[in-house]
């Protein structure tokens, strides 16, 4: 954790904090040595201008005094005159801001305390001109006090100090006791709106005027409505909230102990919505409980039918993927297919093949097909097919055999034609 959000803290006595900014300054002080010493030594300044005696000379009077310290101390200084300037500026600001609170007889204390806080400043190394604000005057009527200016510890520039309750924007909680950490292992002091949290140990955490209690290891996010989503674990409430799970909403007005699968209400009562998905809702009263039915087990996809095996086959084939393509044709020859749903699926494979540049390979499995199916348009395709294959590979006598098969055994088949036209330059010749 950064010095900023604790920097308009030091100040104050941990007794006017509440609990939650207590615990934070205090776990803050315990590693930061800097912050430590500076909230030690802001403790002496406001015990040495409590015990001082009212002064008759007055804020003028005092702004003299110091002024002369400063320049009796500028002796071995290059920049006396511009220090006391500086000093002289942030005690004009801080007497402004006192007298309109409780009048020039209060004054004279608290400006030696302001001076004091100034000659710190100076012997811890600022200087006229270093961009450090002037103190500022906080607290109420019965406490006020002067702070120590932004960049004054822990090495590093602080924001001016802010209101003493400083959180981030989208805050929608504050951790009470023990601790949250976020998805990185990062401890989280408040709780930012969405936010996913796991309780490393047991804590509580108030959202508005409601106290939840979260068991060690629970996970939980809070919505910038305040809706409380459980995602594992438990958590008791105390108030009114409403919480989420994967399965069902709840309303909660009362005492009541959450999980993902179960509400018990101790005082109050709750109502349980959303049953998953279903519009029906249940109440729960003081000394009952809702507990979720188990989930029901996720039921397997039916299994294709021959029909889609081969959709899907010839769809891949389609788009190119020809692995695919093979693989679902022949996956058809397990399920209950027809004759001719098994031979569009050898075909579709023997498709593949040429369309890889297996040409030997197509070759065979049209021949296969062929021979298989004669009775079928599949195989009357594989055969024309298979002599086209012959042709391309310029086996002149492979192709004129399968050309005169085909005309034999479809001579008015679908490449009767085409197949004449292809047989006629083959014969020439011929005995």
């Amino acid at each position: 954790m950064t010095c900023g959000p604790v920097t308009a803290w030091l100040h104050v006595d941990a007794d006017a904090l509440d609990e939650a900014d207590r615990l934070v300054l205090e776990e803050h002080l315990q590693r930061c040595e800097a912050c430590r010493g500076a909230r030690e030594q802001l403790a002496a300044l406001r015990r040495a201008g409590a015990a001082l005696p009212a002064s008759s000379i007055g804020p003028t009077g005092f702004q003299r005094a110091i002024g002369g310290a400063f320049a009796s101390r500028a002796s071995a200084r290059d920049d006396a005159r511009a220090t006391a300037g500086v000093a002289r500026r942030w005690i004009d600001s801080a007497g402004d801001a006192l007298r309109a609170r409780r009048g020039s007889v209060a004054v004279a204390g608290l400006a030696v305390a302001a001076a004091a806080v100034v000659v710190v400043m100076w012997t811890n190394g600022s200087r006229a001109g270093d961009g450090v604000a002037p103190p500022v005057v906080a607290g109420g009527d019965d406490d006020v006090v002067v702070t120590a200016p932004a960049g004054s510890g822990c090495g590093q520039t602080a924001p001016a100090p802010g209101p003493a309750t400083a959180r981030a924007d989208d805050a929608v909680a504050r951790v009470l006791d023990g601790r949250m950490v976020d998805v990185g292992g990062r401890d989280a002091h408040v709780v930012a709106a969405g936010a996913r949290l796991r309780a490393a140990s047991r804590a509580t955490i108030a959202i508005a005027d409601t106290q939840v209690v979260i068991a060690a290891s629970s996970e939980l996010a809070v919505a910038r409505d305040g809706t409380i989503t459980i995602f594992s674990g438990e958590v008791a409430i105390d108030g009114t909230a409403t919480v989420a799970t994967a399965r069902w909403t709840a309303t909660i007005a009362g005492a009541a102990t959450v999980a993902p699968d179960r509400l018990a209400v101790a005082r109050g009562r709750g109502r349980v919505t959303r049953l998953d998905g279903a519009a029906a809702s249940r109440d729960v009263a003081a000394g009952s409980s809702f507990v979720a039915a188990a989930a029901a087990p996720a039921t397997a996809a039916p299994r294709a039918t021959a029909a889609d095996q081969l959709a899907r086959a010839r769809q891949a084939f389609a788009a190119g993927s020809f692995t695919d393509a093979a693989d679902l044709a022949r996956g058809v020859h397990d399920r209950a297919a027809t004759r001719a749903q098994l031979a569009q699926a050898d075909a579709v494979v023997a498709e593949c093949a040429q369309a890889t540049g297996d040409l030997a390979g197509a070759a065979a499995r049209y021949g296969e097909l062929a021979d298989r199916y004669p009775d079928l348009a599949a195989g009357e395709d594989a055969l024309f097919a298979a002599a086209r294959l012959a042709l391309h590979d310029r086996d002149v006598t492979v192709a004129r055999d399968r050309l005169v098969r085909y005309l034999s055994r479809y001579p008015r088949g679908r490449y009767a034609d085409d197949a004449r036209r292809e047989l006629a330059p083959l014969t020439k010749g011929s005995p």
